[in-house]
């Protein structure tokens, strides 16, 4: 806890007028040499007068704001207040994780006693208490809370004091003026917000704070606490910090070691200015820039309210381009990502924005050349976009693809939250799975049954599952898949469990050569976390084909009752055309076809917080995979994905009717460092 010293006293403190009529304060005259804080305070004392004396339901503006408002006669001369639902007026600047696992949930309570007179001639007392209470779903003991307690008591009656008449109020207050030797300003009982306290320069500025800092912000420090509390300690400056002050960090080349990590910094701050410094720095034409200048679209991918103008400029660098293949990759999934993000904020604007990148990627993917790189790319961004409208899109392409583009468009809409699948996503599934209309790649099978499974599937379509697993279908790799996934959803689905079992008894499949199918294939869940607020699980998928993994997944998953499974990290591996290095399977001609069709390729997928970045590929062709072998490259360490990020991002204002405003602030910083060999 830190002490904090009131400087009240030294403040100007002169007398305050209130226009009040009919239980409503209308403005409030105050001394115009008055500094805000004393501005403010004052506002706060003259919202205890705007009272009704009568049992009602009405919407009032005071000190906190726009509240509904609910009076109630406790007695004849007592009445209780009580305010809800308030929003400052004018609106201050706030910030909501549009996740509400990561968010911060606010609750408040306002209420206020008025004491009458017996005759009902004056106010004999008021008190009002607030309580406002910030929680953290992830962490429920975790929190804070404010109480504001105002009163005002009635000390003494006069009489004989003299009236003003006038025929305006304007008129009555120029009266008091000069009766007084003050000057008035009129005011809004609504609170004015302060100029940041470092105004004066007192506080330091980014770059001494970096300065600070610069050993914790070293790669050395990835991965752990210390660089963590380091990118948190200066976001806030970041955000408060012009554009000049950035761009002289960024350029001192004593921050040369730790440039990725203040590219983290710049994407996270979300600001106009720190976009524009780091365009300062950063050159999307230059081949050996495309580290940083990644690092800096990653972080901007990853933040939770991204900025309008922010994302316009992205896609002007984008028309500007082409840049390297890589780095156009990698700005295309940045655009759809902060697309995402900016669509789950309302706002007329942002709903402009989101259809102008929907017709921007549908128009591109339509533009594509005939090679599958192109298409991947778009089927990835429109992963990244979550858009209900590009469904339609993506069905097309799971039919009218490659294989390669047909997998990505169905992992594309398996990523879509379960009520984006319309009947048309379940029929695709349908038709991919079960090979109705053409034969389809076994990844294009399996995340088609991952959509089926995870619909809720009915009796009979869970039948004609179970029926699969005794056809002559020679993927049996698939049909293990099928019983895999069986498992692994029915641990926490016990009606699915449930219906499967009776399935099997029903349709006379409860044998060994139906449960026990040929193959490697494997899905399974394990917990690494148990808490009251939430649960963690590792859950992991392992496609094999020829006795290799042909698609794997590791999937970290945070679950909270109530709210949405959020991932924190999912790692993928792909591979395709290595079979014939391990083994040649005489049983299984169609997978053996599907080989010898294959360039040998591998490579991870990588996605941060639900998004997508760009897959890291670790070789294609037989020439680059023996080149790996024989130079012994293959056993490096070799770093796939570092950056400092916000898991929490949280700031809100609230007006208190004692005249003070509250910032609740919530950041809650996570550094990755993934590396391997």
């Amino acid at each position: 806890f830190i002490t904090h010293s009131s400087k009240l006293e030294e403040l100007k403190n002169g007398a305050f007028l209130l226009h009040w009529s009919n239980g409503h304060v209308k403005s409030v005259y105050i001394n115009q040499n008055e500094v805000v804080s004393m501005i403010n305070l004052k506002k706060g004392i003259a919202s205890l007068f705007q009272f009704q004396l009568t049992s009602q339901e009405i919407k009032e503006t005071d000190a906190s704001g726009g509240c509904k408002v609910v009076y109630t006669n406790l007695d004849r001369n007592l009445v209780e207040k009580i305010k809800s639902n308030c929003h400052p007026q004018p609106e201050l600047p706030h910030i909501r994780h549009p996740q509400q696992l990561w968010s911060a949930a606010v609750s408040s309570k306002r209420r206020s006693v008025i004491v009458l007179s017996s005759d009902l001639a004056a106010v004999e007392s008021i008190d009002s208490e607030e309580r406002h209470q910030l929680a953290i779903p992830l962490r429920e003991e975790a929190g804070g809370a404010i109480l504001s307690q105002q009163g005002i008591k009635l000390q003494e009656k006069s009489s004989g004091v003299a009236l003003i008449e006038e025929n305006t109020i304007d008129a009555a207050v120029k009266n008091i003026e000069k009766y007084t030797g003050q000057s008035f300003a009129k005011h809004p009982l609504s609170l004015t917000k302060e100029n940041s306290a470092c105004t004066d320069g007192t506080c330091p500025s980014f770059y001494s704070l970096v300065k600070e800092n610069r050993e914790a912000l070293k790669t050395g420090n990835l991965g752990t606490i210390r660089s963590a509390s380091a990118f948190v300690k200066l976001l806030n400056v970041a955000r408060e910090s012009k554009k000049e002050d950035l761009v002289k960090t960024l350029k001192n080349s004593k921050n040369k070691n730790i440039l990725f990590q203040l590219m983290d910094l710049m994407g996270a701050a979300q600001t106009t200015d720190s976009h524009e410094a780091a365009l300062k720095v950063l050159n999307f034409k230059s081949e050996e820039s495309l580290d940083f200048n990644e690092r800096y679209l990653w972080s901007l991918s990853l933040g939770s309210h991204p900025v309008n103008d922010v994302i316009k400029d992205l896609i002007r660098l984008m028309e500007a381009g082409p840049y390297n293949e890589k780095l156009d990759e990698t700005l295309v999934l940045t655009i759809a990502a902060m697309t995402n993000n900016l669509k789950k904020h309302n706002g007329t604007s942002n709903e402009k924005t989101v259809k102008d990148v929907l017709k921007m990627l549908e128009s591109n993917v339509k533009a594509c050349p005939s090679d599958d790189s192109c298409h991947l790319k778009y089927m990835r961004a429109f992963k990244n976009l979550a858009a209900k409208e590009s469904i339609p899109t993506l069905l097309t392409y799971t039919t009218t693809g490659s294989k390669r583009v047909s997998v990505a468009a169905f992992n594309a809409i398996h990523s879509f939250p379960v009520s984006f699948w319309s009947p048309d996503v379940i029929l695709a599934a349908k038709r991919a799975y079960f090979q109705l209309d053409r034969r389809y790649d076994s990844s294009a099978r399996t995340l088609a049954l991952d959509i089926l499974l995870e619909n809720s599937p009915d009796e009979m379509l869970l039948s004609e599952l179970l029926l699969s697993l005794k056809s002559k279908d020679p993927a049996y790799e698939v049909k293990q898949y099928l019983v895999q996934r069986l498992n692994q959803i029915g641990q926490s689905d016990k009606n699915l469990i449930s219906s499967v079992q009776a399935l099997l008894k029903s349709l006379n499949l409860k044998n060994y050569n139906i449960l026990s199918q040929k193959g490697l294939s494997t899905a399974f869940t394990r917990s690494f976390m148990n808490h009251p607020s939430a649960n963690g699980t590792l859950s992991t998928i392992q496609e094999m084909s020829g006795g290799i993994v042909k698609r794997g997944l590791v999937d970290v998953i945070i679950d909270r009752e109530g709210s949405n499974r959020q991932s924190i990290f999912t790692l993928g591996l792909f591979a395709g055309g290595l079979s014939s290095f391990l083994s040649s399977d005489e049983n299984n001609p169609e997978e053996e076809e599907e080989e010898e069709e294959e360039t040998a390729v591998a490579g991870m997928d990588l996605s941060v917080m639900g998004v997508q970045v760009r897959p890291f590929v670790f070789f294609t062709g037989q020439g680059e995979l023996m080149g790996h072998v024989w130079s012994g490259t293959a056993s490096d360490k070799t770093s796939a994905f570092q950056a400092l990020t916000l898991l929490q991002d949280h700031l809100q204002y609230i007006p208190l009717e004692s005249g003070f405003i509250a910032e609740l602030t919530l950041q809650g910083g996570i550094s990755f460092d993934l590396s391997g060999k």
